[in-house]
């Protein structure tokens, strides 16, 4: 990877650093101002690293309602967390 990609992968790794929990490639892009197709190869790269976890559901099964829900079906977005040794232990 270039000097610029560490920079931005950097940058990604920081964003999940401060998160309160998992991040969709959306907010991520929103957060960085950094376009989802220039993040997306980089999240996998992480991912494959074991820098990040992918979480991928198709309900999310917290809500109450989940069994009424209109929308229970529908996949969600992938989710992106750092796994627990780095949440715990930032670098």
């Amino acid at each position: 990877m270039s000097g610029n990609d560490d920079g931005l992968l950097m940058r990604i790794l920081g964003a999940f650093a401060e998160s309160a929990g998992p991040l969709t490639l959306r907010r991520l892009s929103r957060m960085l101002e950094v376009d989802e197709s220039a993040l997306t190869p980089m999240l996998r790269f992480l991912v494959r690293k074991g820098r990040l976890r992918e979480i991928r559901s198709e309900t999310c099964g917290v809500c109450p309602s989940s069994g009424s829900c209109p929308l229970a079906g529908v996949e969600l977005p992938t989710r992106y967390v750092l796994p627990e040794s780095d949440a715990q232990c930032p670098d």
